[in-house]
């Protein structure tokens, strides 16, 4: 028997599909990254499914039929985020991390914590707020076991850098005080990051 599935998901990529209808790919924190078929979704009609664009959060039921293209059985608009369609730069910025999500999530394994931290970041963009894109990639090593267990080579530096991490994976995922940096820990810690990401053939 086919399991019924309901989670939420965000819209991260639309492709054209035959002649009316949608290939519509995006994250949800219970299953991973999903590809679903609307079909006449790009009829001028109106279709039985609200408007889907980019970056907008869904509420979505589907069987799980072990299939490339998965046919939602319901969708229901939660959240937009179109402000961010009005700021060019912005709205650009969001798509730069879109390639890396798409690369590194698989259907059917779930990433609640990476979920989270890109809700927040599109969140952040679209309210104007300063954000680092780089912490999506840090709550990704986080969530998969990929951050190095020793973290530097005093037990003073292990302890506090793991201490730092901590705070900042609690800043990512709970929106809590954001630990003081300066600009130049800021380039470091995302050269560490990208890096990680490259060793582990994720970037």
């Amino acid at each position: 028997m086919n399991r019924f599935i309901s989670t939420e998901f965000i819209v991260l990529r639309k492709t054209a599909y035959q002649e009316s209808s949608l290939i519509v790919s995006g994250l949800s924190p219970d299953v991973g990254k999903i590809d679903f078929i609307l079909k006449g979704a790009r009829r001028i009609s109106k279709t039985s499914f609200p408007e889907v664009d980019y970056f907008r959060v869904f509420s979505v039921s589907f069987y799980d039929r072990n299939k490339a293209l998965i046919s939602p059985t319901t969708l229901e608009l939660l959240k937009t985020h179109d402000a961010l369609a009005n700021a060019p730069e912005r709205f650009t910025e969001a798509f730069e991390i879109v390639p890396f999500i798409m690369r590194n999530k698989h259907y059917g394994v779930s990433c609640p914590v990476l979920y989270k931290s890109l809700l927040r970041y599109i969140d952040s963009l679209t309210n104007n707020k300063r954000c680092q894109q780089f912490f999506i990639k840090l709550a990704y090593l986080y969530e998969n076991g990929l951050l190095p267990e020793d973290l530097a080579y005093s037990q003073e530096d292990q302890k506090r850098n793991k201490n730092f991490l901590s705070l900042l994976i609690n800043h990512i995922l709970n929106g809590s005080e954001f630990p003081a940096l300066t600009r130049e820990y800021y380039l470091i810690l995302e050269k560490w990051i990208n890096s990680l990401c490259l060793s582990s053939e994720l970037c």
